[in-house]
């Protein structure tokens, strides 16, 4: 090692950002010479869920300068999503998505402060990322509704909205995902509407005929495949916010939902329809990281 020039140990140090950030904090420790040749990759994949974590992150990421904060993957989640007690402040999550955009590949964001993750994630739409190519969002999310900020995004997961009625009537997501050619929604519930609205749009992609509903449904053109799937059974057990009626509605949805997972493919068809089985308990913070490392790019 001691006789390879510096360019090829920064090659090393590129290749070994290929986890969460632990491979790379090790190889800073090895010696000042390493710290050295590791700089400009130490924030290039990122993964915080804790308050300290988060303000010691910002803290950082404004003392370095931008070329050597090139962020790639980033893993942000409200440290609530762990513990309702540990708070932070929504400023300083919005403020590490400002600085890490410019140069993001993949990105999971999540909210799980019911209050606060709207305005967030409404927020997040209306940041510019220029290179991000993965995008995962679980909280009570908005429809992305800013024209042009998304102009690479390729694959797209929404989780944490459970009747996203409207989504394919509206051209925003085409707007601001032009490129998008992968789409996964989940967490559904009681989402009748959401599914028929999806059935008709998938109808509507494969035959080309002009829709009479006065807001038609249809699919951006650049999609691929969509994948949809159902959040944990409601019991009238779990919540008092739980009825019989909400009960029924989930059920009639997960009658439409067996039904798409049974349809024939029409011909014509560009879009591949994949519907997950019902998850049993909610996608947790440690799944959605998971997922997270299994993406990095």
């Amino acid at each position: 090692m001691n006789t390879l020039p510096p360019e090829l140990h920064a090659y090393i140090c590129e290749f070994a950002c290929t986890d969460d950030g632990e491979t790379m904090r090790t190889l800073r420790g090895l010696s000042r010479y390493f710290q050295e040749v590791a700089k400009p990759y130490l924030y290039r994949t990122i993964s915080v869920f804790d308050e300290k974590q988060v303000a010691g992150l910002l803290e950082r990421l404004e003392s370095t300068p931008p070329h050597l904060r090139h962020i790639k993957n980033l893993f942000l989640a409200n440290p609530t999503a762990r513990s309702p007690s540990n708070q932070v402040d929504s400023q300083k999550l919005m403020r590490i998505i400002t600085l890490a955009a410019p140069t993001l590949q993949t990105l999971s964001f999540v909210v799980h402060t019911h209050l606060a993750s709207t305005s967030m994630i409404a927020r997040l739409f209306r940041t510019s990322f220029p290179n991000l190519l993965t995008l995962t969002v679980s909280g009570f999310y908005p429809f992305p509704s800013s024209v042009g900020k998304f102009p690479r995004l390729q694959s797209l997961h929404l989780l944490g909205n459970r009747n996203p009625h409207g989504l394919f009537q509206m051209p925003t997501l085409e707007d601001a995902c032009p490129a998008l050619t992968h789409l996964r929604i989940s967490g559904l519930g009681a989402a009748g509407l959401f599914v028929y609205e999806l059935e008709e749009a998938l109808r509507a992609e494969a035959t080309e005929e002009e829709d009479e509903c006065p807001i038609p449904s249809r699919v951006p053109p650049s999609v691929q495949r969509i994948t949809v799937q159902a959040g944990p059974e409601p019991s009238a057990d779990t919540g008092s916010s739980v009825t019989s009626t909400t009960i029924l509605k989930d059920r009639f949805m997960m009658a439409q939902l067996q039904m798409l997972k049974t349809r024939k493919v029409p011909d014509g068809s560009d879009v591949l329809l994949r519907v997950r089985d019902r998850t049993l308990a909610p996608i947790s913070v440690d799944d959605l990281r998971t997922d997270w490392l299994d993406n990095l790019l």
